[in-house]
């Protein structure tokens, strides 16, 4: 869930997840090995990732699993966000955008009598409007991109850390037992399309692994969280613990970078009604 959508949390949040970025392969390739420092020990995330393909949809938490047989308890709680402005009360720009045209098209689609195809933008970074025109420029304002994915996501990762007393009683009410052991884990996604690249020389540069960075690591160090699984337009990674134990000069303060955003994407769209009553 993004910075804005407490109160129509959608459903099967986890499912989704483990189902985009393939967690199975990831898990079977041991691809999690190489996203921290000292790996729990194999059968700790072996059970984490079985209780996160079996978690069953829930609301705050997102997901869990009670595995009877250890008595333990996973938690999983799911949040995203991206580099777009946010408006108060309504949500990210690119949110916001991304639901305009989704509901163009729709209501496009059923007012067609057949074929219907078109090619809408979404945008999602700044641009400079003049009339009815908005000229994007690459490379630009990578600072500004940069602290609103700060922002964004210290807002995320605070607003659910807080929340986790309340996801534990949710979920001990549920299953009306008291566990040996509750496991937490953050599934975070930045879902800014195309991804997160930090400027080089107004070039887009290397993509940002949020698990990387300072920032991440204080908020990580601060909380009681787990575990963490960070999903973007790249790929997934994953981090347990033992990352707060890594020297703090190993990551990257993002206060020292600026970002690299595609500001708009075309949506391309095609469709063609069928007449289902003639079948």
């Amino acid at each position: 869930m993004d910075k804005t959508t407490n109160k129509t949390k959608s459903k099967n949040e986890v499912k989704q997840f483990v189902e985009k970025y393939n967690i199975k392969s990831f898990y079977d390739n041991k691809l999690f090995e190489k996203c921290t420092s000292t790996i729990n020990t194999y059968k700790s995330v072996n059970s984490l990732v079985e209780a996160l393909i079996n978690s069953l949809d829930f609301d705050r938490p997102d997901g869990y699993w009670y595995n009877e047989a250890t008595s333990i308890l996973y938690i999983f709680e799911h949040f995203s966000f991206d580099c777009s402005v946010n408006i108060k009360h309504g949500g990210s720009t690119l949110r916001l955008n991304r639901n305009k045209v989704s509901n163009e098209i729709n209501k496009e689609i059923e007012n067609t009598q057949s074929k219907y195809s078109s090619v809408k933008v979404i945008e999602q970074g700044i641009g400079i409007k003049n009339g009815n025109t908005i000229t994007y420029k690459m490379g630009e304002y990578g600072d500004i991109y940069r602290n609103i994915y700060i922002e964004n996501f210290y807002y995320g990762y605070k607003g659910h850390a807080e929340n986790l007393q309340k996801y534990i009683e949710h979920c001990l009410k549920e299953i009306k037992v008291t566990p040996n052991k509750i496991v937490t884990t953050f599934l975070i996604e930045d879902v800014t399309m195309c991804g997160t690249y930090y400027n080089n020389n107004k070039c887009m540069g290397e993509p940002v692994n949020l698990l990387m960075t300072k920032q991440f690591v204080e908020a990580f160090k601060n909380s009681k969280i787990d575990y963490v699984f960070f999903g973007s337009y790249q790929g997934i990674s994953f981090c347990d613990r033992s990352i707060i134990n890594c020297v703090l000069d190993k990551f990257i303060d993002l206060t020292n970078k600026e970002l690299y955003i595609l500001p708009s994407m075309f949506n391309i769209t095609s469709a063609t009604k069928i007449d289902i009553s003639k079948m």
